[in-house]
């Protein structure tokens, strides 16, 4: 098991400078979604896919009604889920209000043993092509400026 990476050329602007940079993106492999993973945990345990679909849905209303409420939600196994804000600075605190807030998220933070896991999992170079700054070679978009160079 490795996570796949590909090279990306990027412009770097510093100081009214422009250079021309290479880094390593993380090129993602397919995608799971809930049904897939709820599948795949039915065949590791006594448990129906359905009853892991319905798990899961339950899951995720309970995390997501803790967040909007301000909480913080600990997996043990898997991390940590905490709301965001990200907000203007006022020049007073009288001015900082709900109107100061630009954007909401939600924040996750793995476990230590899921971070080993990836960390673990090493690197490999899954394409030799040099690709510009859209990190995913198998988008559309991408293979049509790859194929213009």
């Amino acid at each position: 098991m490795a996570i796949g990476y590909i090279k990306k050329r990027q412009k770097l602007v510093s100081k009214g400078n422009v250079s021309e940079v290479y880094l390593a993106k993380v090129s993602y492999g397919n995608y799971v979604n809930s049904e897939a993973l709820a599948a795949e945990v039915s065949k590791r345990s006594s448990v129906s896919a359905a009853t892991v679909m319905m798990v899961l849905r339950e899951v995720e209303e309970c995390i997501s009604g803790h967040l909007a409420s301000g909480g913080v939600v600990k997996l043990d196994s898997i991390g940590t889920f905490a709301p965001t804000i990200t907000a203007k600075a006022q020049d007073s605190a009288k001015k900082v209000n709900q109107f100061s807030i630009t954007k909401t998220g939600v924040l996750f933070r793995p476990t230590k043993r899921l971070k080993d896991v990836i960390k673990d999992a090493g690197v490999k170079l899954v394409d030799k092509k040099v690709y510009n700054a859209d990190p995913h070679p198998n988008t559309k978009k991408q293979q049509e400026n790859n194929d213009n160079e």
